[in-house]
């Protein structure tokens, strides 16, 4: 299962303990599904789960039984409707819509309380919400086909969480998140507890990787900047020995050659450690840079 599947499905799972708040999930389900209207009520999904949760909530909130149409191979969706007037009449009583009504908008009065808005946002996701996979990317959506409802849900997650940025695709509006924190503000909203963590999981592991990868990256830049250097070094050296001889160096420069010559894997901490007397490190990288200045000069 999707990870959107998971989250309806632990959506479905939770039943809210006011009445005003299964109203307000009942209502988000029904105003954003495919078709709320005087001579049609139309809901579709492709889990079984969300599409018995949507009857029965119908059921308790309005006093109204829908049918439920079973997926067809080609079409792979459950059908939750009614094309008897009376039903959708009542229906759309219950939640205060008019049968004439141009242009279909949220009516506040059906989010009575601050406790329903998470009900009401659940109740849209179950409808026309998604979130990808977190091991992908993050991504929270809902798609939107009326303007008007895009323009007020977007005004109430702009309350709740954060005005979410919108486009179009095709001839849908689409509310998105791209942010893990807006996203887990999302599925608190909701209640969705269990996939909250699950995505709180994904980016505790999914940042503990990053600074590995960050850690062996910067180990392997030192490494190959370390190694070059000593490449450097033992070209100078050999150069050096090649044209004047070491012995034209002076001794401190003589010794510090002989040394790095007989040891080049050791570090400029460890060389100093080998000179008579000890030399510091910066001691060390200061004769070494002083060699590779003589070579350059003899080239």
């Amino acid at each position: 299962m999707s990870f959107s599947g998971d989250i309806k499905k632990e959506i479905c799972s939770l039943n809210p303990e006011n009445d005003c708040c299964i109203k307000a999930k009942c209502y988000g389900m029904m105003l954003f599904s495919a078709k709320f209207g005087a001579d049609s009520i139309l809901f579709k999904t492709e889990k079984k789960d969300v599409a018995t949760h949507y009857f029965d909530l119908v059921k308790k909130v309005c006093d109204v039984e829908l049918d439920i149409v079973p997926p067809e191979k080609e079409r792979g969706m459950y059908l939750v409707c009614t094309n008897d007037a009376k039903k959708c009449k009542t229906i759309l009583d219950v939640f205060g819509h008019s049968e004439n009504q141009l242009h279909l908008r949220i009516n506040r009065s059906n989010i009575e309380n601050e406790c329903c808005f998470g009900a009401f946002i659940s109740g849209v996701f179950l409808s026309c919400g998604s979130i990808s996979d977190p091991n992908k990317a993050y991504h929270g959506e809902f798609l939107v086909s009326k303007k008007h409802l895009a323009n007020d849900l977007s005004a109430i997650l702009g309350e709740c969480i954060s005005t979410p940025k919108a486009t179009l695709r095709k001839s849908s509006n689409v509310l998105y998140y791209k942010e893990s924190e807006k996203i887990e503000e999302l599925l608190t909203l909701m209640n969705a507890v269990k996939s909250v963590f699950e995505l709180m999981n994904v980016k505790i592991y999914k940042d503990m990787r990053n600074h590995i990868n960050r850690t062996s990256n910067c180990i392997t830049a030192n490494i190959s900047k370390t190694a070059e250097s000593v490449r450097k070094q033992m070209d100078a050296i050999s150069l050096i020995d090649e044209k004047i001889g070491l012995e034209a160096l002076p001794s401190d420069l003589y010794d510090m050659a002989i040394v790095r010559r007989d040891n080049d894997f050791a570090s400029l901490s460890e060389l100093g450690r080998l000179m008579v007397p000890p030399l510091s490190r910066s001691g060390v990288n200061h004769r070494l840079n002083r060699i590779v200045e003589i070579a350059k000069g003899l080239e």
